[in-house]
């Protein structure tokens, strides 16, 4: 199960997740970024993700107030969900969070690769990759398929044996014709 902490600045890795996790929500690469600098001493720039509340984006330059668009982002091997700005930098936006379940064979499947919660199963435990009980995340992995293999093995057969059949129908009536064509001679 995975979740995100929230958009804006985030906890250090060793800060605990929320008991509930808020859902994935990668909006903000849509919308794009705002960077406010204030001026010093020190100058500093703080940048956030655009929100609702800040759209429609000002046409009019704003003082110390610029907009710009996320061109990519990443998801490293804590979790964290790393948006690429345009102008090159990189800016976390939100944390990647994992469940255990005190007995997970309690857990009923729904599909293919998914999973409910039931009584027996108990509440997720949500906490962060690496933490030593949650697992870990690799990053830019492809997943092994899902592929029922015997299910289309099977399928494969069937559709081999319809074809069998018919070529030997086309076989027979080709034999049908020719002894047709011997008799009329």
């Amino acid at each position: 199960t995975a979740g995100v902490w929230g958009p804006g600045p985030q906890p250090n890795a060793n800060a605990t997740p929320p008991t509930k996790p808020a859902a994935l929500d990668l909006s903000a690469l849509l919308n794009g970024y705002k960077a406010v600098t204030v001026a010093g001493p020190p100058v500093a720039t703080t940048y956030t993700p655009v929100t609702n509340a800040d759209l429609p984006i000002p046409t009019a330059p704003v003082a110390g107030t610029t907009y710009g668009k996320y061109v990519s982002y990443t998801i490293d091997s804590a979790g964290t969900v790393n948006a690429v700005r345009d102008d090159g930098g990189v800016q976390p936006i939100g944390q990647l969070t994992m469940a255990t379940f005190s007995n997970p064979n309690g857990l009923t499947k729904v599909g293919d690769s998914e999973y409910n919660t039931t009584a027996s199963s108990g509440a997720p435990i949500y906490g962060g990759a690496n933490d030593g009980t949650h697992g870990s995340i690799s990053a830019g992995y492809l997943e092994m398929s899902n592929v029922d293999l015997a299910a289309e093995l099977t399928n494969l057969i069937i559709a081999q044996r319809g074809f069998q059949a018919n070529s030997k129908t086309i076989t027979t009536s080709d034999q049908i014709l020719q002894t047709l064509v011997s008799m009329k001679q």
